[in-house]
């Protein structure tokens, strides 16, 4: 290291070493310096004296306990590639010193032929050499000679086939080739007005130079037709078809089963199609029923809860595979289908679906649909084009408002039949959107008023009433009672820990105190720029009386929200930080 041979040359001391050091940190390094020094002074630590431990911490700081296997790995992977043989030997010595590796020099040398390029591989393995130096000194000299020959190659000139040899010429009849040569051209040039076209009848050059180039295509029997004719006739039969089409718009009437619904929407949806998937609705056995296509989708799949709803005849599938997108818990198996008749205006049809338990729709038509109808999917208006039985049709989606609306009709139907349904209502969301309460419908109005107890804005003042079971703190016997200094701190932070603690005074969480026992408090800073006023207890813990009975700890209750997704913060207004 520098710094090392910075300490050598001008003599210095062991106990100057780490002071000298430091003066050189700036930024980060100097804030990460001060930081370990009050660590370590809290602690009752010994502080940093000699150059071997500072080094230890720098490298525990900056240095990951992988950084040697990534050393070793990168050195196993070493080849020679694009760089020359003196920059290939400066990459392995500068890994090899990086990973303190000690190994015999025959083991290096190997090391070393096994990353060079096969062309000079090839050549130094036939040549003596005694050590690494010789070996890296022939593989220089062989590939200055590789570069020479390439340099060679390509600096050759290459002569046209047109060459022509100066000095005199050793045809013995010069004129006579230039008359001849004149006459041909002349004759040419009064046979080209001779010429005449077999495709547009013009004159001047032959059918395979014609600028108006059609193709031709024989049919049999001396029979043929242009392009234009087969591009005429074809425009002819897609303009019947486009007057034989037909667009079926989704289904009307009220949905079989209520979905779920993210009701945080805007106000104003968008009524384009360009980040809406195709959702329409269809009727299945006389019962109205949501459908998206989805190109995405391996498979046409179909909601369990439908099957269930309506009594569908399942079958068995005949190749059962695993899904692994529907949970995180391993997937499901799927190895049932269901045949579900589905009709969307007077396109009727059947569709074999594998049965999921689907939450966004009840029906997910995939690729195999779309392969079977040979479907086309306009992306500007979303619609999707097909032929089923001799006739043109056209899906037209539902737009992004109708998906959301007809899903709260469906709710607000659920509610006036007074059937079960859950409720999810943040407070962020409803304040951030500038929603107010009475634009809610009056079901949940009346839902959130009776329960307005469990969402207050801040907790109430004064402890909690006094329960049947109190606890306390038990001390061994006849230890002293901590009773530490305060630590220090500068006037802004006195401030803030005075303020925190009349704040506490007055919600009546602690109350004053004549107890010989003391232990400070420290500020550590959040996210938001606040201070979080943290007490000092580990004076305390040392003398207290361990539970002997099993207490849940906080890491293993993290450890079993492994998969969950909803969390509750009833009664929980402040810490719990680490969900």
């Amino acid at each position: 290291m520098k710094v090392e041979q910075l300490f050598s040359c001008h003599g210095v001391s062991e106990e100057r070493k780490v002071s000298l050091a430091t003066l050189s940190f700036q930024g980060h390094a100097m804030y990460w310096w001060t930081s370990l020094e009050k660590d370590r002074r809290i602690n009752h630590e010994p502080p940093i004296q000699y150059w071997n431990e500072l080094r230890s911490a720098l490298r525990r700081r900056h240095i990951p306990p992988y950084y040697d296997r990534e050393l070793m790995d990168k050195l196993q992977r070493l080849k020679q590639g694009s760089s020359s043989v003196e920059e290939y030997r400066q990459s392995m010595e500068l890994l090899m010193m990086r990973a303190g590796i000690r190994e015999e020099e025959r083991t290096t040398i190997s090391r070393f032929q096994s990353g060079l390029n096969l062309e000079i591989r090839d050549k130094v393995e036939l040549l003596p050499y005694r050590d690494l130096n010789e070996l890296v000194q022939l593989c220089s000299r062989v590939e200055h000679q590789l570069k020479r020959k390439t340099f060679r190659k390509d600096s050759t000139p290459s002569y046209s086939k047109s060459f022509k040899k100066e000095g005199p010429s050793s045809n013995p009849f010069p004129k006579e080739k230039e008359k001849e040569t004149s006459q041909r051209t002349s004759s040419k040039d009064t046979k080209t007005s001779d010429i005449k076209c077999f495709k547009c009848l013009g004159r001047g050059h032959i059918a395979s130079q014609c600028p108006t180039k059609k193709i031709m295509i024989l049919k049999g029997q001396d029979h043929y037709s242009s392009l234009d004719e087969a591009t005429s006739s074809s425009s002819s039969d897609e303009e019947e078809n486009l007057e034989s089409e037909e667009e079926i718009y989704p289904c009307e009437g009220d949905l079989l089963m209520v979905r779920r619904l993210l009701g945080n929407q805007s106000s104003n949806l968008d009524q384009s199609q360009r980040e809406n998937l195709f959702h329409t609705r269809c009727k299945v056995l006389e019962n109205t029923c949501s459908l998206i296509v989805d190109s995405g989708s391996s498979c046409n799949c179909c909601s369990t809860r439908l099957v269930d709803k309506l009594a569908l005849t399942t079958i068995p599938h005949p190749k059962p595979y695993k899904l692994q997108w529907i949970n995180e818990e391993g997937g499901i198996v799927v190895n049932q289908q269901v045949n579900i008749p589905i009709s969307i205006g007077k396109y009727q049809d059947e569709v074999l679906c594998d049965i999921v338990p689907l939450d966004a729709s009840h029906i997910l038509l995939g690729r195999p649909w779309q392969f079977d109808k040979k479907t086309i999917h306009d992306g500007l208006t979303n619609k999707i084009s097909f032929h089923h039985l001799g006739k043109k049709i056209v899906l037209c989606p539902l737009s992004p408002s109708q998906v959301v609306l007809s899903l709260k009709n469906d709710i607000k139907k659920t509610l006036l039949i007074e059937q079960p349904l859950y409720l999810l209502y943040f407070k962020e969301t409803l304040a951030a959107t500038s929603h107010e309460l009475e634009s809610l419908p009056h079901e949940v109005q009346k839902l959130l008023k009776e329960f307005d107890d469990l969402f207050p804005q801040e907790v109430p003042s004064g402890l909690p009433p006094l329960r049947g079971i109190e606890h306390q703190i038990d001390l061994i016997p006849g230890s002293s009672l901590p009773n530490r200094p305060a630590y220090r701190t500068n006037p802004q932070e006195t401030k803030e820990i005075e303020a925190q603690v009349d704040d506490l005074l007055k919600k009546g969480w602690v109350q004053k105190s004549l107890s010989p026992c003391a232990v400070p408090v420290l500020l550590v800073p959040k996210k938001d720029g606040k201070w979080r006023m943290c007490t000092d207890c580990r004076a305390i813990n040392n003398i207290t009386i361990k539970y002997r009975q099993p207490i849940p700890r906080l890491d293993d209750m993290l450890d079993e929200l492994h998969g969950a997704i909803i969390f509750s913060k009833i009664e929980l207004k402040s810490g719990y930080h680490q969900i």
